[in-house]
C-alpha cells in the first residue's frame, strides 16, 4: 500500500521532525501562530475515486440548483427559504442582486470518503477557508525528498482555478479590463495568513491585490477605496453574521455592495445554501419530486437522512442516540455540534431538550487512517480523516482534507490538514 511504503521512505529518512514544521511555517499555512500540517504524509485518494466523487459532486451541484430555482419562484418569503430558518436580517441582504447569477460561486462540500462510498455532510457556501492552504502545503511536499520517490502521484492546484473564476466573474458583473482586488476579513482572525497566501497568488496572475480588514475600507458614495487605492472586487472571507453582527464596522463594505459598486465573491446570497437545514430539505418528499432520477439517487446514497430538530424528530433521536448527530443549523467551526455516541443518555436527552435551530442527521461511519506526527517523532497517530471537496462553479477542484486523533476533524477544534494526492 502506498501508505505503507510512504512511511517506510520516513522510516529511513535522517531529515529532523522539526526542519518539516520550520518548512510548513516558511510556507505560510499558520493558523494561529502554529504549523497546520504536522503529519509528514499526504492523503492519498485514487483517481477512481476522484471521478466518482466529481459525478456525485456534479448531481449535488444540479440538486442545489433546483433548490435554489424553488427559492426564486417563491420569493424570499415562501415556504422553502422558511424552512432554512434564516433570520430576517441574513434575508434582507440576500435580497440584494450580487450583479450575477451564482450565488455561490466558491463553496466546500464537508465529506467523509470511506470504502463504503462518499458521505456529503454539509455545504459551506460562505466563505471556506483552505484552499490556498492546501496548495501551500503541497508545495511543501513538493519539495519533500521522499516525494521523489512516488512520481506516479498527481497534485492539485486550486488558488489558480479561484483566481481564474474571480476574474470571470468580475467580467459577468459587467467589469471590464484589471479589476483590483481586496480579500476582506477582520485582520485578528486566525485565518490571516491564508489571505496573504491569495494576495500572492493573484499577484502571480498580475491581478493587484491587497488584503483589507474592512474597517479600513471607504465609500464616498461612488467608489470603495482602501489606502487611497480603488477596489472593484471584494473577496469576501467575512461571514454573513461577521457582517450583521459588527454593522458599523463593515458599513462602507456593504453601502458599495448595496450600491451595485462593487463585485463581491461570493455574493451576501450565499446564506440561501449555507445553512445545514438545506440537507434536511434535500430529504423532503415535495422537494425530491423535483430532482431528476440521478439526484434522488445521490441524495440516497451520498447525504445521510437529515432532519430539522421537530419534536417528533427529538423523541425518534431520543431513543437511538447512537445514530444521531445534532447540529445547530447555522453554527460554524463545530461549535455546538452533539455527537450521540459520545455523551450519555441524561445529556443527550437535555441536548435535545435545548435543541431549537438545529437539525438532526444520521451518523455516518468514520474513515480513520495512521499518519505521522511532526511533533511526537514521527510517531504514527490513527487519524479522523475528512476530506472535503472545494468546489468553484460546482465543479471539483481541489480537496481539504482535515485529519484529527479526536471525533470532530475541524480545525478550530485542533485539526491539522495535509494535502491530497491522486494515485492512478
Amino acid at each position: 500500500m502506498l501508505i505503507d511504503l510512504w512511511h517506510e521512505a520516513l522510516a529511513r529518512d535522517d531529515h529532523p521532525p522539526e526542519d518539516f514544521l520550520r518548512q510548513v511555517m516558511a510556507s505560510g499555512a499558520v493558523y494561529g501562530g502554529a504549523p497546520l500540517c504536522v503529519h509528514r504524509r499526504p492523503h492519498f485518494i485514487s483517481a477512481a475515486t476522484v471521478k466518482g466523487l466529481a459525478r456525485n459532486l456534479s448531481l449535488f451541484h444540479g440538486a442545489i440548483r433546483r433548490l435554489r430555482g424553488g427559492v426564486e419562484e417563491q420569493g424570499l418569503r415562501g415556504d422553502l427559504v422558511q424552512s432554512l430558518r434564516l433570520e430576517p436580517d441574513a434575508l434582507e441582504l440576500a435580497s440584494i442582486h450580487p450583479g450575477y447569477e451564482s450565488a455561490s460561486l466558491i463553496s466546500r462540500v464537508d465529506c467523509f470518503a470511506g470504502p463504503e462510498g462518499p458521505r456529503f455532510l454539509e455545504l459551506n457556501a460562505e466563505s471556506p477557508a483552505g484552499i490556498a492552504y492546501a496548495d501551500a502545503m503541497t508545495e511543501v511536499f513538493e519539495r519533500d525528498p521522499i516525494r521523489a520517490r512516488f512520481n506516479h502521484l498527481t497534485r492539485f492546484r486550486s488558488t489558480d482555478t479561484v483566481v481564474r473564476a474571480v476574474l470571470e466573474t468580475w467580467k459577468d458583473w459587467g467589469g471590464v479590463g484589471q479589476p483590483r482586488v481586496a480579500v476582506v476579513d477582520f485582520q485578528d482572525v486566525p485565518t490571516q495568513p491564508e489571505f496573504v497566501l491569495f494576495r500572492q497568488r493573484f499577484l502571480a496572475h498580475g491581478i493587484p491585490c491587497t488584503v483589507a480588514d474592512p474597517r479600513a475600507l471607504e465609500w464616498d458614495g461612488q467608489r470603495l477605496r482602501h489606502e487611497g487605492q480603488t477596489i472593484e472586487v471584494v473577496y469576501r472571507r467575512l461571514l454573513v453574521r461577521d457582517i450583521l453582527d459588527r454593522p458599523d464596522a463593515c458599513r462602507a463594505l456593504l453601502e458599495a455592495y448595496r450600491a451595485g459598486a462593487v463585485c463581491m465573491v461570493n455574493s451576501l446570497r450565499t446564506p440561501l445554501l449555507h445553512g445545514k437545514a438545506l440537507f434536511a430539505l434535500l430529504h423532503s418528499p415535495s422537494l425530491q419530486r423535483t430532482l431528476t432520477r440521478a439526484q434522488q439517487r445521490m441524495v440516497r446514497d451520498c447525504i445521510p437522512f437529515t432532519s430539522l430538530a421537530t419534536d417528533a424528530a427529538r423523541d425518534e433521536a431520543a431513543l437511538d442516540r447512537e445514530r444521531w448527530v445534532l447540529k445547530p443549523i447555522h453554527g460554524h467551526g463545530g461549535q455546538g455540534v452533539v455527537l450521540g455516541h459520545e455523551v450519555d443518555q441524561a445529556n443527550w436527552e437535555a441536548a435535545l431538550q435545548r435543541a431549537d435551530r438545529h437539525i438532526l442527521q444520521h451518523r455516518v461511519p468514520e474513515h480513520r487512517a495512521l499518519f505521522p506526527d511532526a511533533r511526537d517523532g514521527y510517531a504514527l497517530k490513527d487519524c479522523l480523516v475528512d476530506l472535503d471537496p472545494f468546489l468553484v462553479r460546482g465543479r471539483l477542484t481541489g480537496f481539504l482534507c482535515r485529519i484529527s486523533e479526536g471525533a470532530l476533524a475541524n480545525v478550530a477544534a485542533g485539526a491539522g490538514q495535509v494535502p491530497v494526492y491522486v494515485s492512478p
